[in-house]
């Protein structure tokens, strides 16, 4: 996962049910929320590297947009 804000805790809840391993990176992540819930922190690029699923959780801002799909209507 990269992002543990307030939305990725929210998904970090909902992975838990399927008890799948969640490792992460967020340049603010919070450790003593983490340790608790199972998930560990990694560089971005050893997350990328060892995940068999991932996504981005943040803020859709110009700078962070992955694609830009266009028009969808």
């Amino acid at each position: 996962m990269i992002g543990t804000g307030t939305i990725g805790r929210h998904v970090v809840q909902l992975l838990r049910g399927f008890e799948m391993e969640v490792l992460a990176h967020d340049s603010y992540g919070n450790s003593d929320w983490a340790r608790p819930h199972g998930v560990g922190y990694a560089e971005f690029q050893s997350v990328l590297a060892r995940a068999d699923i991932w996504w981005t959780i943040g803020p859709l801002m110009r700078p962070s947009r992955v694609a830009d799909c266009g028009d969808t209507g």
